[in-house]
Order: structure tokens, then sequence, then C-alpha cells
């Protein structure tokens, strides 16, 4: 049983954070996923729900999932505390305020003489009964029971409680207030209202030795989803404090505070108002500069490989870059962001970036004009290019910052593909495309990344869903397709290594969609891929889930 007394607010938070995309945003189970379910969700707001479950029924489901349902478990992902205050927010939605207001009426009527006007037990006629009468503001008091088990007991159940002529919506009503006395009740509604609050926080210089800079102007941008819905700008004081003393908002709402110092853009952390509207309190962080590049890594290295012809391939390569220091890095023409090409590459195309403006051009590849933040995935390059392919290709290119894993992704089933220090993954599906999948891991600064190439391109060759032959040949059509591809459906792949169907159990997929659906909330996934992946992981799902029961 919960140790305090559940928030139903607090578990409006967590509803919309991690259920609305299944269960709506009012729980009536008509999120925007319901049409990728095979089971819909039930309607939270239908008061048949609540009273046939009890709280300990609704915390269990909410801990362990349901597998046949594909509801993720997230007794991983949220506290204990949290999924008992989830559970009370659940009850909440089928019992409105007019519900609760008829049912304390009723109760005052015909239950406090016994019960105690706070549910306590202590009423003035509860002296000498036996058993005493319970305390229903002790979590533990009715964790166990049910609506119905309730409605019984007062139907006449027993020579204590003799109102079977009551009406059955008069009892109910008065449960629906019984159950209220054991958790901190909300009105469901205000998470739809907007409401004014405060915002408050300091710019901090992390670089050690740094200076507040004075004057700066320091923007808060607020979002729903990935929706900007406006930004409110003010200038920060000497000490680097700033407020914005009237902000709209709504919980789940969220808060972003930015700032440029020379030159450079810097973010804080998603900022949410807790369920009290207490002042939301922001740290913007800036950084020194250098052009050093001892403490870049590249974390994340995404490589498609896709035939356009029987003799020309072209390669799309993401890099996802961190910073490991405390000084931002900041390129300049004399010590840029180097990348090495392969002997033979052509057509080199850089995503939203200009030749001799962004990027310039090198003897072995390219240089880029970038800037890198310390932290971890703080800036990517999205680029790629053409090579000339005669049935086999010897692929050779040096790096000149350590990768921390390089994944490759290969088109076509017909060309083999072999390489030192690379594993084969098998074969992978994301959005509707199949590729070969090879992983490496750890490759150092200075050394290359090598594979060869063998075989007849075209036997096995697939295309990007939705676009024609002649299409991805196209090297902007591609390049956006890679960037669907990688940014998409890739990124899961990274974030869940362990996902081939051939070695998947329920506990690593519902885990999946657990990860997957928390992205979407915290608005790292486009609607897009969050439904083409979910859509995939829970095919999967019901494959195992069948052999299982099989």
């Amino acid at each position: 049983h919960p140790m305090t007394a559940p928030s139903a607010a607090e578990g409006g938070l967590v509803f919309l954070e991690h259920c609305t995309a299944c269960h709506g945003p009012t729980g009536q189970g008509d999120g925007e996923m319901v049409a990728q379910l095979t089971t819909l969700p039930p309607d939270f707001t239908d008061p048949a729900f609540a009273r046939a479950r009890s709280p300990r029924d609704l915390f269990t489901v909410i801990t362990d999932g349901r597998i046949d349902n594909l509801m993720p478990p997230f007794g991983n992902s949220l506290s204990e505390a949290e999924r008992w205050s989830l559970a009370a927010f659940v009850y909440s939605l089928s019992a409105p305020p007019a519900q609760l207001a008829a049912g304390q009426a009723v109760y005052a009527a015909n239950c406090a003489a016994c019960h105690g006007d706070a549910g306590q037990g202590d009423g003035p006629q509860a002296s000498g009964l036996d058993p005493a009468p319970p305390d229903f503001t002790d979590p533990a008091a009715l964790i166990a029971k049910t609506g119905q088990t309730w409605f019984t007991l007062v139907s006449g159940g027993d020579a204590l409680h003799p109102f079977a002529a009551l009406p059955e919506a008069d009892r109910w009503a008065a449960l629906d207030a019984v159950r209220a006395f054991s958790y901190a009740y909300a009105d469901p509604a205000d998470l739809q209202r907007e409401r004014p609050g405060s915002v408050t926080g300091r710019i901090v210089n992390e670089t050690g030795g740094g200076l507040i800079p004075p004057g700066l102007t320091v923007n808060l941008h607020s979002f729903e989803g990935q929706t900007l819905l406006g930004t409110l700008t003010t200038t920060a004081a000497a000490d680097g404090a700033f407020a914005f003393p009237a902000v709209l908002y709504r919980p789940g709402r969220q808060f972003i505070v930015t700032g440029d110092y020379q030159n450079v853009t810097y973010g804080s952390e998603v900022g949410r108002f807790n369920a009290h509207g207490d002042p939301l309190a922001i740290t913007l962080p800036v950084y020194e500069q250098t052009t050093d590049t001892g403490h870049l890594v590249v974390e994340e290295m995404h490589m498609f490989l896709e035939f356009s012809s029987a003799t020309e391939l072209t390669v799309g390569q993401l890099f996802v870059l961190g910073n490991t220091g405390d000084q931002t890095y900041a390129a300049t023409r004399d010590h840029p962001l180097r990348f090495s090409l392969p002997a033979g590459a052509t057509s080199l195309d850089v995503q939203n970036a200009v030749v001799d403006q962004d990027y310039f051009l090198s003897a072995d590849g390219f240089a880029a004009l970038w800037q890198v933040t310390p932290g971890s995935s703080q800036s990517q390059i999205l680029f790629s290019y053409r090579l000339p392919y005669t049935g086999r290709l010897a692929f050779n290119q040096p790096l000149a910052y350590p990768v921390t894993t390089a994944n490759l992704l290969l088109s076509d089933f017909g060309v083999r593909l072999s390489g030192p220090g690379l594993v084969d993954q098998g074969p992978q599906t994301f959005q509707g495309q199949s590729f070969q999948n090879f992983i490496g891991t750890g490759l150092p600064a200075g050394h290359a990344l090598a594979f060869n190439l063998e075989g007849a391109a075209g036997t096995g060759a697939t295309a990007p869903p939705g676009l024609s032959a002649s299409q991805s040949a196209n090297l902007s059509v591609g390049l956006g397709a890679l960037a669907l591809v990688l940014l998409g459906s890739g990124f899961y792949l990274y974030r869940r290594p362990a996902r081939p169907a051939r070695v998947a159990t329920r506990d690593s997929l519902l885990d999946a969609l657990a990860q997957l659906d928390d992205a979407y909330a915290a608005g790292e996934v486009a609607a897009a891929d969050y439904a083409a992946e979910r859509a995939e992981l829970k095919a999967a799902l019901q494959k195992v889930w069948k052999a299982k029961k099989a």
C-alpha cells in the first residue's frame, strides 16, 4: 500500500507524460495511437471501470503492464509513489466534482455519524461499535477493496449498513466520496485549464573560471508536444538572474530557456510546472569556447548504403557528436571539424549547409564550421556522397575523432558486406524497408572504417517506402529518406540494440514500448516515426505472445 496519500494532481502529470498517446488526454481511450491498437483502451471516465477495480488492481497493471493488451509495464520507469498517484488519478476521472459533491452530501446525511466527517472512523456514534469503523484516510484501508465490494456492503450486506432503500445512484456517489478520503482528490478537468505562473532562473557559466555574461538576452519558449506556443524575452541581471513573472501554463506544458553567448545559442533542460503550480526554476548553462578538438567524440555514426544503379552507390552518413570537456568547441577555418571521404567520392551534399559558408572542401573530404557544446549528443551532421561500383568495393574512411558506435545499413540483400570489427545483426526492418545491419564499436581516432562490398547490385535492391526508383536516385530525396530512417527508426535501434526479432522476448519488447512512449511524450520523436515504430514493436510482440501461447 502507499506510504502516504496518493495525489491525483501528481498522477495527472504522470498521465499526461506517459499515457495520453493511447488513453487520450481525458482518459476516454481515444488517444492518437488507438488506430494502431488491436485491443481498445478502456474509458476511464466510465464509473463502471473504476468501481470494478481496487487501487491495488490498478497499481498492479501500471507496474506490470498487460502483455495481452500490449500495455507496457512502468515498474522501472515510474516510482512507486508515481504509480499510486496515477491509480488515484484514474479514479478521479470517473468522479467529477459534481458527482463527488453529491456523494459527500449523501455521506454526511447517512455515514458521518459513525465514520466521521473526514472519514477517520471517529463519528459520534462510533463508540462501542464492533468492529470499529475503519479509517478511510489510511492508505491501507481501501487498497484491496473494489467499489462493487463496498456497494454490496452498504446495500444491506450487514446490519450496520441498511441503506438498500437509498437510490442506487446515491449509494454509488457516497462511495466515490469515501474513495476520495484515501487520496488527495483533484478535478481532472484542471489538466486542461490554463493558469498563470512564474518562471525564475539563473545563467551559470559551466566553464571553470568562466564569468557570467552581463546583460544577456534570455528567451522562454513554451511547447506542447513538438508545437511551439510562444516565446517571452527578458534581460538577465548582472549576476545572471532572470524572471518571467507572468507565464500561462497548464499541467504538462514544457518550457525551455535559451540565450546567445559569444554567437552560440545555449538551451536549458526542459522544465514543467508541478501539480501545485509552484514557481518553475530553470538554469541556463553557458560555456567559454575552444578550438581544441581533443574532447570531441562521435557517439553514434549511422551509415546508409543504397544502390541508385548497378554501378553507383549512394552513401549517407549521420555523425552524432558529443563533447566531454567544459568548453564549447567553436570551429574556425583554421580549426574546423574534419571529415574524410573514401577515395572516389563525388556529389557531396551536406544537409542544411552551404558550401564555403558552413563547410568547405578539403583534399581528403570536407571541413565543417560547426559548434559542439559540452555534453552528450550535442550536435549532428548529415551528409551523402556517391561512389562508383563495379561488383566489388573496398571502402576505407579515416576517422578524425573516436567513434563509440557505428551502425551500417545496407539496403541491397544481393550484395555482401564484410569488414574487421563489424558484427552482423541480421536483417532489420525500419518503416517498411528491410536492411542488412552491421555494428562496430570502439573505433579510435585515426582509425579507418573499412569494409568490403561484393556482389551484383540490383538483385536484392529495395528503395525507401513511397519512393520510385528514379526518385531514390535523386540525391536530395535520398538524403531526406536517410534522415527519416536514421533519425526516426534508427534512433530506436541504438536505444534498444538487442531488438532483432530472432532474440526478442516479451519483456524486451514491452520495455522497448515503454521507452518509445517515454521518448514520444518527451517530444523526442516525431508522430509519424512514433506511429511506425510502435506498430512494428506491437507486431513483434503479438508474434512472441502467440508463439508463447502455442
